[in-house]
């Protein structure tokens, strides 16, 4: 299923009280939950986080909210504060009152939590995801069925024939394979006084333990894919680094002999070298 342009949402920008309409229903927790639900639908819809859907959806301009963004504003009217500031009179607290008394705006935990663990401790993650990705697809449900081409260089090229010959003919065949998807990750279970007394920052080490292993967990299945490969993937191809050995000939060969079982450098850089050079 293919993203909607997320041109749709510029086009239709809208106030905050209209984007977050019954997401703080006090009187009926269904209605909040349903709104909140149809906020996750849209976000996925155009294959973009709920962060950036309100950023996009929400028009401040010329409204009390024109000195922040979408979801800054969603979070002020929906008194969901990310950090304490008491000459402001904002307390962390609020945001557990919110999360406790409109069940809509849960939706909004993720986002809150990773802006409350950066302010508290200026997190972030050395090693991303984002790395290892080049481009990404959205799909309806957990199973990609993936289009296979079996092909090879041979079928790629062109042939003198002369008149009256034969014309060679080219085999391209394709075939299908499904590939599973998986989710990652881990939660919280709290009790309800915990919800109802507790402040929110007490989570914070938790909270960042989960997201730290769930970001490792995401980069091993990653890094496991690129050597071993999947369903329609080959393997990464294995380049060994006496390739790269001194005398090897290679015009990338460093100026020693690699050590089996030992990473060299000098031969890994090499060989960047040449794959940079190879574009």
């Amino acid at each position: 299923m293919a993203a909607e342009s997320l041109l749709n949402i510029t086009e239709k920008r809208r106030p905050v009280e209209q984007v977050l309409a019954g997401l703080a229903n006090k009187a009926d927790p269904d209605t909040s939950l349903r709104a909140g639900r149809a906020l996750l639908r849209e976000a996925k819809a155009h294959a973009c986080s709920l962060r950036d859907y309100l950023t996009l959806a929400i028009e401040t301009r010329g409204t009390q909210w024109s000195d922040l963004n979408g979801y800054q504003a969603a979070l002020a009217y929906l008194n969901l504060p990310v950090k304490d500031s008491f000459k402001d009179g904002i307390v962390l607290q609020a945001a557990a009152e919110t999360f406790q008394t409109y069940p809509g705006t849960r939706a909004l935990f993720p986002p809150v939590i990773d802006d409350m663990l950066y302010w508290a401790s200026r997190m972030d993650n050395i090693m991303k995801l984002e790395d290892f990705i080049s481009g990404s697809i959205v799909i309806d449900g957990p199973e990609l069925m993936f289009t296979v081409v079996d092909d090879s260089a041979t079928d790629y090229t062109s042939f003198i024939v002369p008149e009256g010959g034969r014309v060679p003919v080219r085999s391209i065949r394709t075939s299908e394979s499904a590939v599973r998807m998986w989710k990652h990750g881990s939660g919280i279970r709290t009790t309800y006084e915990f919800s109802r007394r507790a402040r929110l920052d007490l989570l914070t080490p938790f909270a960042a333990r989960v997201q730290r292993e769930l970001v490792l967990s995401k980069i091993k299945q990653a890094t496991d894919l690129l050597v071993a490969g999947d369903t329609p993937g080959s393997a990464a191809p294995v380049v060994n680094q006496s390739t790269y050995n001194v005398g090897s000939g290679s015009p990338y060969a460093a100026s020693t002999t690699a050590t089996t079982g030992t990473l060299s450098f000098d031969h890994m850089i090499g060989w960047m070298v040449q794959q940079a050079s190879q574009g």
